[in-house]
């Protein structure tokens, strides 16, 4: 009985181990997504697994960009402001993410809310890169990006392939990492582009990491 006893032990020790092992692997396997088109443009909300999606709200407003200061009268750019809808419909906890969306077209980046942006501009001279910790308090005394003012608005100038990666806040007000199991979080930002035109061609890189507890797997 001993033997037998110890055997099982043993076994069960084994399978704890084993068990434990592969659970720290999953929680430090960097997941990795690639968005685009109507993957990322369609609403992706009751998909399951982990899912992104990027919703642009209806009512949008327009003004004058006379860029090349040829006395332009009639408005030829348009606002968008665009929701994020990342969403958790996995058993287990996202631990951390960030995402780096790429830019298609040339478009003016107004505001984002709730985490940082790092922000990449190349210009003539080489990238610069900066990362803005609250695009609504944004001063463009302080970073060195390209900008343009019109109405009293200050806006970051992207040109195609300029992109920003996102860094999700850790402030418990804006509930933005880690997500819950069956949760998600909507994190947001304001651009402009030329009238009767999106970001549709642009692309969204995702990374993110799960945190598996060990009492909810299947061999526990």
């Amino acid at each position: 009985m001993i033997i037998v006893f110890t055997a099982v032990l043993l076994v069960i020790g084994t399978v704890f181990a084993v068990n434990a092992i592969q659970t720290d692997a999953y929680n430090h396997t960097v997941h990795r997504a690639v968005y685009s088109g109507p993957s990322l443009f369609t609403d992706n909300s009751k998909k399951e697994g982990f899912s992104v999606s990027a919703i642009s709200r209806g009512s949008t407003w327009t003004k004058v960009f006379d860029l090349n200061n040829e006395g332009l009268t009639e408005h030829n750019y348009q606002a968008h402001t665009y929701d994020l809808s990342i969403m958790n419909n996995t058993n287990d906890q996202v631990r951390s993410y960030s995402f780096k969306l790429v830019f298609g077209k040339q478009i003016f980046l107004l505001s984002g809310w709730n985490g940082a942006f790092e922000i990449h501009q190349k210009t003539d001279s080489g990238e610069i890169v900066s990362t803005v910790p609250d695009l609504r308090d944004y001063n463009p005394e302080d970073y060195p990006f390209q900008t343009v003012s019109y109405d009293g608005d200050i806006l970051i100038s992207m040109n195609q392939g300029d992109y920003f990666v996102y860094i999700p806040s850790t402030s418990e007000n804006a509930v933005e990492m880690p997500i819950k199991a069956y949760e998600g979080t909507v994190p947001g930002f304001i651009l402009y582009t030329e009238i009767d035109t999106d970001i549709g061609d642009s692309v969204l890189e995702i990374e993110y990491t799960f945190r598996r507890l060990l009492i909810s797997t299947p061999l526990f």
